[in-house]
């Protein structure tokens, strides 16, 4: 029996309805869908939904060169690194952007060390010369653009998402078919979402234009 080419997805933490985790878990199913053999590898998961292994089984599932590892950065991650520079199989990056640490000045030093680290991480991956880079965006890609050598392959490939399960749900079916605007802010609680403009925006609608949200 022929050997199907495998594919390994990669990133440090696997998070439920995050933008990440749903881009890792839409490419796995895109290519299980094309005939690879694949599987997603986290350090840390709480996607209930996902089945999901350990960064250390990696070497041994990537065991041949057609095979490919597509490492998904996001935040510090010497483990990625580490593994790109090791494995000697098709190597790709996906680049989600890094937060610019100081963002997270004063609210969390833990994040604004990752956000740090991340960005400084960006250099190191540029040089390892991979087969493919990847970023969610234009604005993203041209961050790379400089740090990348002439003869290194990049495209832009949108990130995957659920957007099915939330217009399936009564949030969506409301959005769809009332006539009151609603403002839907899916960001998670942290300064670089800028929940504060949010709340002065809902304020200026209904101050300026007595607007109920």
């Amino acid at each position: 029996m022929t050997r199907r080419a495998r594919a390994g997805l990669y990133t440090p933490c696997l998070v439920e309805g995050d933008a990440v985790g749903n881009d890792v878990l839409g490419m796995a199913d895109v290519l299980a869908c094309h005939g690879w053999d694949v599987r997603v590898f986290a350090g840390t998961s709480s996607d209930s939904t996902a089945a999901v292994r350990r960064p250390w089984e990696i070497p041994s599932f990537l065991d041949d060169a057609d095979d490919m590892f597509i490492y998904h950065h996001s935040a510090s991650s010497p483990e990625g690194v580490d593994l790109l520079r090791r494995l000697r199989c098709r190597r790709v990056v996906k680049y989600h952007n890094v937060t610019p640490p100081a963002f997270f000045s004063g609210f969390s030093s833990l994040y604004e060390r990752s956000c740090r680290d991340g960005r400084e991480q960006l250099e190191t991956l540029c040089r390892l010369g991979l087969d493919m880079y990847l970023a969610d965006s234009v604005f993203d890609m041209n961050e790379l653009l400089p740090m990348l050598s002439a003869a290194s392959r990049h495209t832009v490939v949108p990130p995957f998402h659920r957007i099915e399960r939330l217009l399936s749900g009564s949030a969506g079916v409301r959005a769809l078919s009332d006539s009151i605007p609603l403002i839907l802010c899916v960001g998670r609680i942290v300064p670089n979402k800028n929940h504060r403009m949010l709340i002065e925006s809902i304020g200026f609608l209904c101050g300026e234009y007595g607007t109920s949200v």
